[in-house]
């Protein structure tokens, strides 16, 4: 099955990143393909997400859906700051009704 090897090879590729982590991270993401159903910590899940997802998943998702991942994804980076601006704030809101828009128009 096709998916499976592309899983699989993306499960590769997340756990080839894990070098890449400095010692202070609790976990960085191990291989999804072998982890997820069994023992994938929450940590994981967001580092995996939020932070290898805009790089690992421009070569796996075609363009118009990676671009709104991206946009959802900046905009959870930037409310999950510990501070926020003002205008980080309203940039959020943007971003994120842009990605809701986006979706309703021209994903569905």
């Amino acid at each position: 099955m096709r998916e499976e090897g592309v899983w699989k090879e993306f499960g590769k590729l997340v756990a080839a990143c894990k070098k890449y982590f400095p010692g202070s991270f609790d976990r960085p993401p191990r291989n999804p393909a072998e982890k997820m159903n069994s023992g994938y910590k929450a940590w994981e899940f967001l580092l995996l997400f939020y932070c290898l997802g805009p790089c690992l998943f421009a070569f796996l998702l075609p363009r118009k859906y990676w671009r709104h991942y991206c946009l959802e994804v900046g905009a959870f980076r930037l409310l999950m700051q510990e501070e926020i601006l003002a205008m980080e704030l309203i940039e959020a809101q943007e971003s994120i009704m842009k990605w809701a828009n986006d979706f309703e128009k021209d994903l569905l």
